[in-house]
């Protein structure tokens, strides 16, 4: 399976791929900010949920990597796609 976290980008990918990729990352784009943000605030925030929804959905095409795994079962999963864009500013798309 496909997997962004450990992405190289000379590789050939497919135009599925890319299309997810570039979807992923618009994403990751549009959340840096949320990390100033507390939960509640952003839980009471429809756009930034439905947006969460989206990223959400995204990050379940993929494979998540063990460090991943271990924050997610820590968090419900509401948090899941907050979880998963923090993870990749910090550690982007290797």
């Amino acid at each position: 399976m496909f997997d962004p976290f450990r992405f190289d980008k000379t590789e050939i990918q497919s135009e599925s791929d890319k299309v997810m990729i570039d979807r992923l990352v618009g994403r990751i784009e549009e959340f840096k900010d949320l990390g100033k943000m507390n939960w509640e605030s952003i839980k009471n925030n429809r756009a930034i949920c439905s947006r969460l929804q989206e990223a959400h959905n995204i990050m379940h095409d993929y494979y998540y990597p063990p460090e991943f795994l271990a924050i997610h079962r820590c968090k419900p999963c509401e948090m899941e796609a907050l979880c998963a864009i923090k993870y990749i500013i910090n550690n982007g798309l290797k």
